[in-house]
């Protein structure tokens, strides 16, 4: 319908018949209701805070079935997510939204926790972050810390940061002792009586928190640790130290703290060590190269052989690598030669790229590893794993004759071809590679 029409349609109607006739279409198409806020926005308005309203309003009303929906099933499609977080989003970044009356504000935010605290729609986390942003005052605040503290848990921490963001220290303490159970929890408590002046509070609860907490203890030794570091405490480190150790309660942590805690060199040394005897083997790697970093010439000489031997242990290709840093190729080869499993049981250098390095000083030996994996490749009939395993041959031929062995080549060729006859599938791919039929 074109404005000639509507002009003819609507010359009878006086500015509250318009009006209602907006309203009613509004009503009836949301999309309308969004484009009529746009162009109002575009166009300028008089009450900015009205318009900033009904903006945040229409969005919310165009998503909150959807975040409805997915709290009876547990979810939705990714398109429906996206249409939710994109919404949300253009709420959070809204001018003005002081401005817009608390009433209307709080309408919107009661909506939001109503769904949020149901709690199995996945849109937790971008709901409590949107009511955060529409509550700007302290009343607000303490509103909106009241209704997220309801679901407990991780969320109660949150509700608690609000309480104290609104001045309520008493509801942030008292949420807080109610809802320890990691060791951070004990640790932000305690930081916070710290911050008020308060050392024999926080103190006691940390004692508390070895006591009672059995999850992210680590924290705790953290905490306390430091606290006796600042104080030259050597003696209460010691013995903290030992305890854990004794238990086998986060040994590995307290002993890094203590590492990093200590000043003297003789001390750093003995707990550098324990930490590379007690890390877990993906970390195996980076203490090693700590002691080579850190310890004396003579010391790391000294401990060189039993590090290399847990290395070796915990990371059998990080333990060839670093033989080819030292320059000691007769141990890589031998390592690569048995044929080593690594952390998870999977066999080591899966992109060849030690038996390349190993070519640079000893070509025929990375020759014959680097067929063994061909072989090995063909052991399951599996087109993927021929191609891989035609990959691998293009390689070795490569490699092979810039060292000037193409009788070698051929020979160990020809004895491939022999074993794998009876294998089609590979034969036809190894016959349709031009670089192996040269």
């Amino acid at each position: 319908m074109d404005k000639t029409e509507l002009e003819e349609l609507l010359e009878n109607h006086d500015r509250d018949g318009l009006l209602k006739l907006i309203s009613e279409i509004s009503e009836a198409h949301p999309g309308v209701e969004k484009w009529l806020i746009s162009y109002c926005s575009e166009h300028g308005v008089k009450k900015k805070e009205l318009l900033t309203g009904k903006a945040i309003e229409a969005e919310w009303d165009s998503v909150w079935f959807i975040v409805e929906e997915a709290n009876d099933y547990g979810g939705t499609s990714e398109r429906k997510e996206e249409m939710v977080y994109d919404a949300l989003c253009r709420i959070q970044e809204q001018k003005g939204i002081s401005k817009v009356p608390w009433s209307l504000r709080k309408s919107i935010v009661d909506s939001m926790m109503e769904q949020f605290l149901i709690g199995n729609s996945g849109f937790n986390g971008i709901l409590h972050e949107t009511a955060e942003v529409l509550c700007c005052r302290k009343e607000e605040k303490l509103h909106l810390a009241e209704l997220i503290s309801q679901r407990g848990g991780y969320y109660a921490g949150i509700a608690a940061d609000l309480y104290l963001e609104a001045g309520d220290r008493d509801s942030y303490v008292r949420l807080k002792r109610d809802n320890l159970e990691y060791g951070k929890d004990y640790v932000q408590l305690a930081d916070y009586y710290l911050s008020e002046g308060d050392n024999e509070s926080a103190l006691d609860l940390i004692s508390k928190g070895f006591q009672e907490c059995r999850t992210g203890r680590t924290d705790l030794y953290e905490w306390q640790l430091g606290w006796y570091a600042q104080r030259n405490m050597r003696k209460q480190m010691l013995q903290l130290y030992r305890k854990a150790v004794k238990n086998n309660d986060s040994a590995q942590a307290v002993t890094e703290l203590m590492y990093r805690f200590s000043a003297d060199y003789e001390e750093k040394k003995k707990y550098l060590l324990d930490m590379i005897r007690l890390c877990y083997p993906n970390d195996v790697k980076r203490w090693y190269l700590e002691c080579r970093d850190v310890l004396s010439a003579d010391d790391f000489r000294s401990a060189h052989k039993e590090l290399m031997e847990i290395l070796k242990k915990a990371d059998p290709e990080e333990y060839v690598n670093q033989c080819f840093e030292e320059e000691n190729y007769a141990e890589a080869l031998r390592t690569l030669q048995s044929r080593p499993r690594g952390r998870f049981g999977f066999e080591i250098d899966r992109d060849c790229s030690l038996l390349r390095r190993l070519a640079e000083t000893h070509p025929e030996e990375a020759a014959e590893l680097w067929f063994e994996k061909c072989r090995d490749l063909c052991l399951v009939s599996n087109q993927e794993k021929y191609r891989e395993a035609a990959g691998m041959l293009r390689n070795i031929k490569s490699l092979m004759i810039s060292f000037h062995l193409e009788d070698e080549w051929k020979t160990e060729f020809a004895q491939f071809m022999e074993e794998n006859k009876k294998k089609r599938s590979l034969l036809k791919i190894i016959a349709q590679d031009p670089d192996l039929n040269e």
